[in-house]
């Protein structure tokens, strides 16, 4: 028995052109009427994934919201803020000086802002999703006096994954690290995810992960998908994504979280 569908939210829930279509607002209606809770979890701000919901006419059918890419919870029939670990500052500084001389931009995020290093359309392409105020530091070090939810890295694939490499051997336990794009390399403090995090949302709320059905479409849901009791991936999710689904569906310009919840709901 399903108790929770999560989805993620960009080239899963959203079509390409950021909308969300008929049928999945239909979908999200049919969870409601069989008193199934439903949550997003997302990369983007809070106070963005609430937007947008509101924007579509769903948010009054959203139970939880996960940020940040698992960095903090919002139950909102409790009107209530998890937060998990931020990402400590001397990690931060630490990465900005091994990578400062690659051609990718540093973002990182305090409440409504983004502050980065540099301007590239990539840092463009992050300000824009979450509606960001913009603070361009070039001396990204002096500002960093606190922790942050997560930094980001952004520009060029080919950099990024090469820089993903040299992570993977970095001898450092206290952050994660996960593509969230193909051109977003983003880094969190140990053990923060959306998997993390749904186990949190479940302890809280007494569901069972066998009972939740989760959706996504890219390694930040990887580990979402493989603990769930029905992880979905849709048609245009990376290829390890779909490798550890229990079942794959049309892509996200095909309706394919309807079909997900029309199928296992049927």
């Amino acid at each position: 028995m399903i108790q929770l569908v999560i989805t993620d939210l960009d080239k899963t829930l959203l079509n390409d052109e950021g909308l969300i279509s008929k049928q999945n607002i239909q979908s999200i209606q049919l969870l409601k009427d069989k008193k199934i809770s439903f949550g997003i979890a997302s990369g983007r701000a809070k106070h963005i994934i609430q937007k947008i919901a509101k924007n579509f006419g769903i948010y009054d059918k959203v139970d939880f919201i996960i940020s940040y890419n698992g960095v903090s919870l919002y139950e909102k029939n409790k009107d209530e803020d998890f937060n998990g670990n931020f990402l400590d500052k001397e990690i931060i500084k630490k990465l900005y000086n091994k990578f400062k001389h690659r051609d990718i931009s540093f973002i990182i995020h305090l409440n409504n802002t983004m502050i980065c290093n540099r301007v590239t359309k990539y840092t463009e392409k992050e300000r824009v999703i979450n509606q960001f105020e913009q603070m361009v530091v070039q001396d990204f070090v002096s500002i960093l006096d606190r922790n942050y939810p997560k930094l980001m890295m952004v520009g060029e694939s080919e950099v990024l994954c090469k820089i993903e490499e040299e992570l993977e051997n970095y001898k450092d336990n206290n952050f994660s690290f996960f593509k969230s794009h193909e051109n977003f390399l983003e880094v969190v403090s140990k053990n923060v995810s959306k998997a993390e995090m749904l186990k949190v949302l479940c302890d809280k709320n007494k569901i069972n992960l066998k009972n939740v059905l989760s959706i996504g479409d890219n390694y930040n849901d990887l580990g979402m998908i493989k603990s769930s009791g029905y992880g979905v991936a849709v048609g245009n999710a990376v290829d390890e994504l779909k490798q550890n689904a229990k079942l794959v569906v049309s892509s996200n310009n095909e309706d394919g979280f309807a079909e997900a919840i029309n199928y296992l709901l049927s």
